[in-house]
């Protein structure tokens, strides 16, 4: 049976200035799927990431979420479509609890009796009941990574947006958030945006390479990592044919 595509870009293009950042990009997500972004700084991998989300306006090109055409969309109205988005910029509210934080995500696509039910279940989920009562703002980097990926579950998304989840987190902190975006998976089609190939070794994603704003080569994580165009990439010299 051929899985539903839930996330397609067609010739997506995003410009700065005469710069080209992002050029003629076809992109397909389908359902359940895992995906990782990766890339050097610079390779257009984040433009990309903030074109899908609604963060900027594509220069041209299609940008297809469940569906609906989203390009002029803002990033609430993606993701009321059944998105769940995590930005490098954190989205919590320091001052509030984590259930309140948890709470409120769940709020966004569910009714106030729903919204319980929800939350208590991303916080399962996620691994983190016993935070519920803690302000956000006390929490370690960790655990605040980890209250957001709540945040974003208690929506109950069909599609999950991640950019840079383990960005300043520990080797086992960062084992820890691949096993659960793997849980995630099997419930929604999940892109992760990141640039650390020791991360993206543990996660074991299947691989979409960004190069100079083009999507250079697509497959198996490790099969990609150990191809010696990408090490040329990542090492900066310039990528063969």
């Amino acid at each position: 049976m051929t899985l539903p595509v839930v996330l397609q870009t067609r010739q997506l293009c995003k410009n700065f200035a005469g710069v080209v950042a992002v050029k003629d990009v076809d992109f397909v997500l389908k359902a359940g799927e895992l995906r990782c972004l990766i890339g050097p700084n610079g390779a257009g991998k984040s433009t990309f990431f903030k074109c899908v989300t609604g963060l900027f306006r594509p220069t041209s090109g299609e940008v297809e979420v469940l569906g609906e055409n989203v390009v002029g969309w803002e990033s609430f109205m993606i993701a009321r479509l059944g998105v769940g988005i995590k930005t490098q910029v954190p989205s919590l509210f320091g001052e509030l609890s984590v259930w309140d934080n948890v709470w409120l995500g769940a709020r966004r696509s569910s009714g106030k009796a729903m919204s319980r039910s929800c939350a208590e279940g991303a916080l399962e989920r996620i691994g983190i009941p016993e935070l519920r009562s803690q302000q956000v703002n006390q929490l370690a980097h960790g655990q605040r990574q980890l209250v957001e990926l709540a945040v974003v579950l208690a929506a109950s998304p069909k599609v999950i947006l991640l950019d840079e989840p383990a960005a300043g987190m520990s080797l086992d902190e960062s084992q820890r958030i691949a096993e659960i975006i793997r849980g995630l998976s099997r419930t929604a089609a999940i892109i992760v945006v990141e640039h650390d190939m020791r991360f993206m070794r543990v996660l074991g994603a299947a691989a979409t390479v960004f190069h100079q704003g083009c999507i250079l080569i697509e497959g198996d994580m490790n099969e990609v990592l150990d191809h010696p165009v990408v090490r040329d990439v990542y090492l900066g010299r310039r990528a063969a044919a």
